[in-house]
């Protein structure tokens, strides 16, 4: 009986010696997220209507996928642009009764199959908000600026439709780029005053001085010396380029930027059409009864 109390002690002592020892901490893995900055909502549709541009009006999508998109605090291009991809490939559509999940397909491989698909794309900031611990209201503080949210919603965009351009009616979009491309031409060069609102720039400063001369970066924080010698020095050289262009005899034309522009098929594919929401403007969306099976509330939340 004293050998059995003994070895129990000893096997007390063991188990109490392992309780003490500090738990190591967990290893994080390679390449692994540290935050989700973009979140969008992925919804199937028969059918549905987007009122876009200005005049108001409305555009419509029949069967395809409906995306809701909001951007927080360091997002940048790149994972819009991620986003987009990766949601084009989500297996989730199906062409034939909505309840048949063995025969699930993504956008790009309906296209591939020469049949058509929509998407519309509904720029939402109330995917930022959190609920106040206090109050119980609803606040979008960690949303993105404005102005940096719209330009990562037009690289969005952009990348739906470069995407879709590799898929289906290639033909359509090889014309519709070379026409892309002389607009551009015809275009001319960006004004010296547009420079750092607007293409790769535009979102990555939040003031500019009455040139058009950034002061502030997308944080607020004043630009350092060494960044605004870097700025004038290409002011100075958009300037020559584009007083030179004017001095030819040309006319400057308005540029449209690719987050704001309403809606309509992505860059004439026939088999794909793209509808999406005008930024900051009110979002009127709408489905619509197509005496069908209904698509169900089949909605999938992702974040990047």
């Amino acid at each position: 009986m004293a050998e059995i109390l003994a070895e129990m002690d000893a096997l007390l002592e063991v188990l109490q010696q392992d309780l003490e020892k500090p738990e190591k901490p967990k290893k994080e893995k390679a390449g692994e997220p540290q935050t989700e900055t973009l979140r969008l909502v992925v919804q199937r549709t028969d059918r549905a209507s987007l009122e876009v541009g200005n005049p108001p009006h409305e555009e419509t999508i029949g069967r395809g996928l409906v995306f809701y998109i909001g951007f927080d605090q360091g997002c940048d291009e790149s994972k819009a642009r991620r986003a987009a991809r990766r949601a084009l490939r989500l297996r989730i559509i199906s062409l034939l009764e909505w309840n048949d999940d063995t025969i699930k397909k993504s956008v790009l491989e309906i296209l591939n199959e020469k049949k058509q698909v929509g998407i519309c794309v509904v720029p939402q900031v109330s995917l930022s908000n959190r609920i106040s611990s206090t109050t119980n209201r609803l606040n979008a503080a960690k949303a993105c600026s404005p102005e940096e949210a719209k330009h990562l919603y037009g690289a969005f965009i952009d990348e739906i439709q470069s995407e879709v351009g590799k898929h289906g009616d290639t033909a359509a979009k090889s014309e519709a780029d070379l026409q892309a491309k002389i607009a551009r031409i015809q275009a001319g060069p960006v004004s010296p005053q547009e420079m750092f609102k607007s293409g790769d720039w535009a979102g990555q400063f939040s003031s500019h001085d009455d040139k058009g001369m950034p002061i502030l970066d997308n944080t607020g924080k004043k630009l350092s010396s060494k960044r605004l010698k870097k700025y004038t020095k290409l002011y100075k050289k958009q300037c020559a380029k584009y007083e030179k262009w004017i001095g030819e005899g040309n006319q400057p034309v308005k540029q449209v930027d690719a987050g704001n522009t309403g809606a309509g098929p992505a860059r004439n594919n026939k088999l794909f059409k793209l509808v999406y929401g005008d930024f900051g403007a009110r979002q009127a969306l709408k489905f619509e009864d197509t005496q069908t099976i209904d698509c169900g509330p089949n909605t999938t939340f992702l974040q990047f």
